[in-house]
């Protein structure tokens, strides 16, 4: 498997698992907006965007 195919079977991963936090979330809001914040917090995503070095 190619690099590039391993990050997008990741990437595919990942966005699957944010998608099923975010829908398991949405009845604790109002209209079932689940806001960005929350999600940052819940799941912990604190990583930097460009690697540090």
């Amino acid at each position: 498997m190619s690099n590039k195919s391993k990050v997008d079977e990741f990437f595919n991963a990942m966005s699957d698992e944010v998608c099923n936090f975010i829908k398991s979330s949405e009845s604790g809001f109002s209209e079932s907006w689940v806001p960005a914040t929350y999600i940052k917090e819940q799941l912990d995503l604190k990583k930097a965007c460009i690697p540090a070095r």
